[in-house]
């Protein structure tokens, strides 16, 4: 019988099965740009149940649909998928093929052998558990990072909510102020009818009433402004936010933590630490792999010969000799990404410790003006005021005048409320700044050092 076709079929067979193992059955998903932007405007119109929003709900739908955190979630999961596999062992090597016979008359001879060869390289070291582990850490690393842009949505959030309602408490006092004064022209056109006003009197007081009517259109573009920052964070349409009334603002706490408060709950929680951090250990990890990889591989394989009925077995083994190539490009590269990364936290350090200290000193400067407001301005306003309603009731002012010390009361408590929403952004600025939340909102729990009811000094 001639083995010829029995060996020609097993060749065959091989080559079938190697490109078999080749194939990865991925399935296809295509890209569908508008079934993508249909979905995203279904959840942007999708209004809350309740209105006005709350801030949990506010929360829930951040979470659910902020792109930035979506995508950290996304790179994660990638990353997650990788670290969930286990990496696999080399592949071996098989070579087959026919062994010429007949000596010089090799070409047109028609006896032939066969031989095969299967090879496999073990590597030394373990290298399979160090990229295991590389996996792992950059999963942990990829969390973090969602972590940390989920931590800076969140205080984000905070920050435009409190803005949004300031804004819009803001616009209304601006429009408060028009109205007045509009009714200081009208009465102003009384007096000068009655001979009381000259026509400058008239024409300044419309001069005025202009540009409290400027200002107030200026503070509604403001807050229309912030509802649409507050509906961009939680990926929402601007125009089904109803904004709060001012009872869900946070109170304001009754003393600014210390420096020293500030600084250890910055260190102990900034995600941007937390993200150097996992990234360091990244780091260290990719190292450890290029170690082992200077390492070589052992070699050993089965060799089998069939010339004419004579049949050989031959178990080779070898080893690479690592006389100049020892993995050096990698193992310094490596080296030089992990004092990479061990800067970066130490810069991050030095920033994290200036910002916190800038931001508390605008903290006391914001905290201290809104005092002196609040503790000697305004209550000076408001005797004045009453003053002058006192003499306007015994005529000894006339209505012009008192419309005139109603309007710079209103313009105090205007400059009292931008002083407020000074304190609050400076609260923001110092949430950032420490990767924590410090204010407490209704409902919230107690959050960090700022939260103490005792009245240390500033």
């Amino acid at each position: 019988m001639d083995p010829r076709p029995l060996r020609g079929a097993a060749l065959a067979s091989v080559l079938l099965l190697t490109l078999a193992a080749c194939t990865a059955a991925v399935p296809e998903q295509p890209l569908d740009p508008e079934v993508l932007l249909a979905s995203v405007r279904s959840a942007r119109e999708s209004a809350p149940p309740h209105s006005p929003l709350t801030l949990a709900e506010a929360v829930a739908r951040m979470r659910a649909h902020n792109p930035a955190i979506r995508e950290a979630r996304a790179a994660w999961q990638a990353a997650e998928a990788v670290a969930r596999v286990r990496t696999p062992l080399p592949n071996p090597t098989l070579s087959l093929g026919p062994l010429l016979l007949g000596g010089a008359d090799i070409l047109s001879s028609g006896d032939l052998g066969v031989s095969a060869a299967l090879g496999w390289a073990v590597p030394l070291g373990n290298p399979r558990a160090a990229q295991d582990d590389i996996h792992r850490v950059r999963s942990a690393a990829a969390l973090a990072a969602a972590a940390a842009v989920e931590r800076g949505a969140y205080l984000g959030l905070r920050r435009d909510y409190a803005a949004a309602i300031l804004a819009r408490d803001r616009a209304a006092a601006r429009t408060g102020l028009g109205e007045t004064a509009r009714s200081a022209v009208d009465v102003g056109r009384r007096l000068a009818e009655a001979g009381q006003a000259t026509a400058v009197d008239v024409r300044l007081l419309e001069l005025d009433a202009e540009r409290a009517h400027a200002e107030a259109i200026a503070s509604e573009g403001d807050a229309d402004a912030g509802r649409h920052a507050l509906a961009a964070r939680i990926g929402l349409a601007a125009q089904h936010i109803q904004t709060p009334d001012g009872s869900a603002l946070p109170a304001l706490p009754t003393r600014v933590p210390s420096l020293t408060e500030l600084e250890s709950a910055a260190v102990g929680n900034d995600p941007q630490l937390a993200v150097i951090r996992a990234d360091y250990v990244v780091a260290e990890k990719e190292l450890r792999l290029q170690v082992i990889e200077a390492m070589p591989d052992f070699e050993m394989g089965l060799d089998f010969e069939n010339e004419a009925g004579a049949v050989t077995l031959g178990l080779p083994f070898g080893i690479e000799l690592p006389l100049w190539d020892r993995n050096q490009p990698g193992i310094a590269a490596a080296c030089a990404k992990r004092s990479e990364v061990r800067v970066r936290y130490s810069a991050a350090l030095q920033r994290l410790l200036a910002d916190v200290a800038s931001a508390r000193a605008r903290l006391v400067a914001a905290v201290n003006a809104h005092e002196a407001l609040v503790g000697r301005v305004q209550p000076a306003s408001q005797r004045t005021l009453a003053a002058a309603r006192s003499g306007l009731d015994a005529g000894s002012i006339d209505a012009l005048r008192y419309l005139e010390v109603l309007r710079a009361e209103r313009e105090v408590a205007v400059d009292v409320l931008a002083a407020r929403i000074a304190v609050y952004a400076a609260w923001a600025d110092v949430e950032d700044a420490a990767g924590i939340p410090l204010l407490r909102f209704p409902g919230e729990p107690s959050t960090g050092p700022a939260a103490q009811s005792n009245t240390e000094e500033n």
